[in-house]
């Protein structure tokens, strides 16, 4: 059985925060050893989730680097391998000083984030420098990378829990709590309010589908503008409501998930509507051009400068979309579960920590 260590700047409800809860939880062979989070900043569900797996050290905001140095070793004490990302000191976390490493086992940096998001990729490239081994959510994740170590890099896709797609409460219920008229179609938001993921678009859309509502759950730091640009845009035709645990109740509901995005390493939120059977359309970006190549048609694409019209186009013609919203369903129930995923991390950590059973466990022999 091999122990396994996180570290990681949060515990947001974000989709790398759910992506430790979920492997953590999935694991067969493996054992969840600790997780120290390096800021202060959680959300008290994915806190409660977590430590119900494993034991969690927080640090404060004033937290000096000796300290968290001293944390990571607490940590992977008895770990027989960390998994990390985001954390831009991670090299002298782990490294310490005078030579000294606080961390002895191996460490894995795992890229989330496309190298086209300008922010997330100069985190990736300095923390990959604490790293013995590198990992990557998708081919697009893996150019956050620099290029010359890409080759080292393991592309391991994500998966997702199946009960977080199954709705818990009916659908008249939800409809009648987030005031969505009956007659109404929904498009689905996913996702924190930011820059990058670029919820506006969805906004300028909505002027062109009289017959359809949008719900936006999430929260981020353009909340407030969000509601302000949907009461000038689209009044009575979209509601911004705090991000669920729970996702299938959601799920139900929509008609289509749309991802407006800048770009993604592997959103989570496309993952559980091709479980839910929703169509999804996204704007072009790497990972979506991936996965349509890999598997053939597994979302709609529409230009990264499209219309508002383009986008609504899309969208209307997205549900009608029954067969390729049927080849998702069946590819994620064979590759995108949290099982595949956890199965596929096992055999790498097994790999990693050099364990010569791998074979025997996994049933390779």
């Amino acid at each position: 059985m091999i122990r396994v260590a996180f570290l990681t700047p949060t515990l947001h409800v974000g989709g790398a925060e759910i992506w430790i809860s979920t492997l953590a939880r999935h694991f067969q062979h493996c054992q969840p050893a600790g997780v120290l989070v390096t800021s202060p900043w959680h959300h008290p569900h994915v806190m409660r989730r977590i430590a119900q797996m494993m034991p969690v050290e927080l640090c404060a905001e004033t937290t000096l680097l000796a300290k968290l140095g001293r944390m990571a070793a607490s940590v992977t004490k008895h770990a027989d391998v960390l998994i990390a990302w985001g954390e831009q000191r991670l090299p002298n976390i782990v490294l310490g000083q005078q030579q000294s490493r606080n961390v002895a086992c191996p460490i894995i940096e795992v890229s989330h984030a496309d190298g086209a998001w300008a922010e997330q990729t100069p985190l990736v490239q300095r923390s990959y420098l604490g790293a013995t081994h590198l990992a990557a959510v998708s081919e697009a994740a893996k150019t956050a990378f620099p290029e010359e170590v890409r080759h080292n890099v393991r592309m391991i896709p994500n998966g997702i829990e199946v009960d977080r797609v199954t709705p818990r409460r009916p659908a008249e219920n939800i409809r009648r709590a987030y005031n969505i008229p009956p007659n109404k179609r929904v498009v689905l938001f996913l996702g924190r309010f930011a820059d990058v993921k670029r919820p506006q678009r969805l906004i300028r859309a909505m002027p062109h589908l009289d017959d359809w509502f949008a719900i936006f759950a999430g929260h981020g730091p353009e909340q407030s503008d969000l509601v302000k640009f949907i009461h000038a845009a689209c009044p009575g035709s979209a509601r911004v409501i705090p991000p669920v645990s729970h996702v299938g109740d959601l799920l139900q509901l929509a008609d289509c998930l749309c991802l407006p995005s800048l770009c993604e390493g592997h959103p989570l939120t496309v993952n559980e509507a091709w479980l839910a059977g929703v169509p999804v359309v996204t704007t072009d970006f790497a990972f979506s051009r991936e996965i349509n190549e890999r598997h053939g048609a597994m979302v709609s694409i529409v230009p990264q400068e499209c219309t508002g019209e383009e986008l609504a186009a899309a969208i209307e013609e997205a549900p009608n979309k029954t067969e390729e919203v049927l080849h998702a369903r069946q590819v994620a129930w064979r590759h995108y579960t949290a099982s595949a995923f956890a199965q596929r991390w096992e055999q790498y950590l097994f790999a990693v920590v050099g364990e010569r059973d791998q074979a025997a466990i996994f049933g390779m022999e």
